[in-house]
């Protein structure tokens, strides 16, 4: 049978490596660093992403007291221009009154004046009829004295009469200047007024634009929170989940660890045991059946345990040695370089104490070429 440098692998060996190839091709300890950087990494960006959400949050509070001044302000900026607007409204309503007691005044002047010009005429006509019945004595002489009497009494009520008038005048002209000055002074504050009032609503406006953008900003604000949390969520979920698999890698890797110690110390054990029955059956012309079939079950137990040991290490596979073989010529076959036979020793310390005490029958593990050098 040309079973020399043949590789050989066993159902269940295939079965076991297909069970294994989850923990990926690199080896379980690389897996490990792998997932710890993962972690890292992931711890890393739900940290920035809680600084971030601080962050966001005092630019929200920030943007919550700048929106509740500016509410306080155009609060204050409409109380202001109600005042205005009701003090305008004050103002007008004293030069409306001003006006209408001007006009009345003015009425009053009017009607006072006419009385003083009446009275004036009066007095000047009695004062006429006078100086012609004093014109001559002969016309004095053919009245009398008697006429003159009630003439004089005339005179002097028209000019009591014309002396109250122009009194009157005199106070009626000092009213209508003391309502011209008063309306000109709410004319002048209701112009006032009315310029604060515009000014209070341009204010008004802005604050209220101002409030809008604020109130846009902390909106703004309250999404990107949203987003950052809903992040934070979803990373701390992932780290979550890749610290879970850290761990179900971590336990795989300690019963790997176990499953390998067990597979090399059966390995090692039924090796002896080959090697021991190899030697009781030296110089014997032929085996019986029972010598047979315990020789073929020693050696199916122990290719099926270095099969397991190449799984579990990420070997090429498994190797019987032949007569004349060496781990030099092994090496030389697989790899093309008998110089690189220390490898194949390293992957069988378990077996092998002396790489030149190697023997026929020996099943040894076959490192993959990476592996070896």
């Amino acid at each position: 049978m040309q079973a020399r440098r043949t590789l050989r692998w066993s159902k269940a060996a295939a079965a076991a490596l297909l069970a294994l190839v989850s923990l990926g091709g690199c080896g379980p300890t690389q897996r490990e660093r792998d997932l710890s950087a993962s972690n890292q990494q992931l711890s890393h960006q739900v940290d920035q992403l809680r600084s971030d959400l601080a962050a966001a949050n005092a630019a929200r509070e920030g943007a919550a007291q700048e929106a509740e001044a500016a509410r306080q302000a155009r609060d204050a900026a409409r109380k202001e221009l109600a005042d205005a607007e009701a003090h305008a409204a004050m103002v007008a309503d004293q030069r409306d009154a001003s006006d209408r007691a001007l006009t009345a005044a003015r009425s009053q002047l009017a009607a006072v004046t006419k009385q003083r010009d009446d009275a004036l005429r009066s007095l000047q006509d009695v004062s006429t009829q006078l100086r012609d019945l004093q014109g001559t004595d002969a016309g004095a002489a053919a009245v009398g004295a008697a006429p003159i009497d009630p003439l004089r009494t005339a005179l002097d009520a028209a000019t009591q009469r014309a002396d109250d008038a122009e009194a009157q005048v005199a106070a009626l002209q000092a009213r209508v200047a003391e309502y011209e000055t008063k309306l000109v002074a709410a004319s002048d504050a209701l112009a006032q007024l009315t310029q604060e009032r515009d000014a209070s609503l341009r204010t008004r406006s802005a604050l209220d634009a101002q409030s809008v953008e604020q109130a846009n900003t902390i909106a703004t604000q309250a999404q990107r929170i949203e987003a950052l949390q809903t992040q934070v969520a979803d990373l701390q979920a992932q780290l979550d989940r890749s610290r879970q698999q850290s761990g179900d890698l971590q336990q795989a890797l300690r019963q790997t660890s176990g499953d390998l110690q067990a597979s090399e110390d059966e390995a090692a054990r039924l090796t002896s045991q080959l090697e021991a029955l190899l030697r009781s059956h030296q110089g014997l012309q032929q085996l019986s059946q029972a010598q047979r079939a315990e020789l073929d079950d020693v050696r199916t137990r122990l290719e099926q345990a270095q099969s397991d040991v190449a799984l579990l290490t990420g070997a090429r596979g498994i190797y019987t040695v032949q007569s004349a073989d060496s781990l030099s010529s092994i090496a030389e076959f697989f790899y093309r370089d008998g110089h690189r036979w220390p490898a194949i020793f390293r992957a069988n310390a378990h077996l092998i104490a002396d790489p030149d005490l190697i023997f026929p029958g020996m099943v040894l593990i076959v490192p993959s070429g990476d592996g070896a050098g």
